[in-house]
């Protein structure tokens, strides 16, 4: 991440770099809840489950690495 002055804070372009980035994580994951249907009333095979939960993860880690 590239920072400006001497104070370390994220560049502007970083920022909106970030938040792409957590934006496509959310869109990736809306499109499989929207294809799979919800849990509790589809019943999701292992690998869609899997692909879900790792969608899922992929977002919350890029949420937490854009506070940071």
């Amino acid at each position: 991440m590239s920072t400006t002055g001497s104070d370390m804070a994220p560049a502007f372009d970083d920022l909106v770099a970030l938040q792409r980035t957590v934006d496509d994580a959310h869109h990736r994951l809306q499109q499989l809840s929207d294809v799979y249907g919800r849990s509790s009333v589809n019943a999701w095979s292992e690998e869609q489950r899997a692909a879900w939960h790792a969608a899922r993860n992929a977002w919350v880690e890029d949420v937490a690495v854009s506070r940071r």
